[in-house]
């Protein structure tokens, strides 16, 4: 069974049009793979029984972050919306998942462009976490920070070595979902939104671009927090994020 789903962009005003979190329950494939919204994907299932999918999605400005759960194996094969790149992660499964003929260990990041997906065979009652972030606002956080991670050098599968990551992002999604028609409400406001993206970015940042330069010495530390503090103070009257600072000052939220 497959689902071929129109790739939209999601700064277009056909993706702006959509609600900010979405959420769908289906026991049929083709209806799962169709609830993704600006992906163009294939979905086919290897093991017998019947199909139950949820889906749930949140979307804004530059960044989609979808959990995606099926109780059956699945083979998965097509393509996201131009320019974003993939960031893909099983929260928890019942056995290993394959990547392009590769045995993933568990746990692993699959990091990959969105136009050219690696094919996935993922294993019985999978619940998984993708991340798609437009090329460009990842491009200027990695060089806001000096990270190496090279955007071209894809794709790309990471060892996590942080078995807390996946205990965050599924806290993410249920704090999401807690209460949702008040989530959904606190959604409208851009500074909650904003919050989500930066909270996602950092993370991000924090698997991709490890802190390879040497420890900070007391004295440059204390560099490092003066200008934190002393941007922060300058900007009192607008609404700051961590990440904000981190561009400014050019480091990690590890080293701040």
């Amino acid at each position: 069974m497959n689902h071929n789903n129109m790739a939209i962009n999601p700064a277009s005003n056909q993706a702006a049009a959509l609600p900010h979190l979405r959420r769908f329950q289906t026991c049929d494939i083709d209806e799962h793979g169709r609830n993704l919204s600006g992906w163009q994907v294939r979905y086919d299932q290897v093991t017998p029984g019947g199909f139950e999918g949820e889906l749930t999605e949140f979307r804004s400005d530059w960044l989609q972050l979808v959990r995606d759960r099926s109780n059956q194996a699945l083979v998965k094969s097509g393509m996201a919306w131009k320019g974003a790149i993939i960031f893909a992660l099983p929260l928890s499964a019942n056995g290993p998942a394959f990547c392009a003929g590769h045995t993933l260990q568990e746990p692993s990041l699959i990091v990959a462009h969105g136009e050219n997906l690696p094919e996935l065979s993922t294993p019985l009652q999978l619940d998984a976490l993708g991340v798609a972030i437009e090329e460009g606002a990842l491009a200027h956080a990695l060089e806001r920070q000096g990270s190496r991670f090279e955007i071209t050098d894809l794709p790309k599968c990471y060892r996590l070595a942080d078995p807390t990551v996946r205990t965050r992002f599924a806290a993410l999604f249920d704090n999401l979902l807690n209460g949702e028609q008040a989530c959904l409400q606190k959604l409208e406001y851009d500074s909650i939104r904003r919050g989500i993206r930066d909270a996602v970015m950092l993370q991000v940042l924090e698997l991709v671009a490890p802190d390879e330069a040497p420890p900070l010495n007391p004295t440059a530390r204390k560099k490092m927090v003066d200008r934190a503090r002393d941007y922060a103070l300058a900007h009192l009257d607008e609404p700051l994020s961590i990440l904000d600072v981190c561009n400014h000052i050019g480091t990690s939220r590890r080293k701040l």
